[in-house]
């Protein structure tokens, strides 16, 4: 008997992710459409649209990183770029969110603009740890 990890299942963590990030793409789906009941038929383009965060900026952009970096979750920076690129897209989620319930409501508020400010910081500083990751030299 040897203790190889050579066939050890492998990790799926960048695919689990990808699957998290259609289940809340779902979710938003149906809280605009429960929300669009409750708001008497009223709709907003902005919480109409916030399940493209999750789709196209979770889902879609986890499905190419598992394809063409496998190992990816390995690395050392890895963390840092998961955790701030979630927190970017949940961030940009929700300020969609609120500016169609304050766009439903009939009101605004300059705060939200803070919400996508942060929440593309979040993302573009996520994917410079990304990229300090993959194109790290080696030594």
């Amino acid at each position: 008997m040897f203790t190889s990890d050579t066939n050890l299942p492998k990790n799926n963590q960048l695919k689990k992710t990808a699957i998290v990030c259609l289940v809340l793409a779902g979710l938003c789906i149906v809280i605009d459409n429960i929300y669009a009941l409750f708001g008497h038929g009223v709709r907003s383009a902005d919480m109409s649209l916030m399940f493209l965060y999750p789709l196209i900026g979770g889902s879609l952009v986890y499905f190419l990183l598992n394809t063409f970096t496998p190992g990816i979750y390995r690395a050392q920076r890895f963390r840092l770029f998961f955790n701030l690129y979630n927190s970017g897209l949940a961030i940009l989620t929700v300020g969609s969110l609120l500016q169609g319930i304050l766009e439903i409501a009939g009101t605004e508020s300059g705060y939200l603009t803070v919400y996508s400010v942060i929440g593309w910081g979040c993302t573009a500083l996520g994917f410079l740890f990304y990229a300090a990751t993959v194109f790290r030299p080696k030594s």
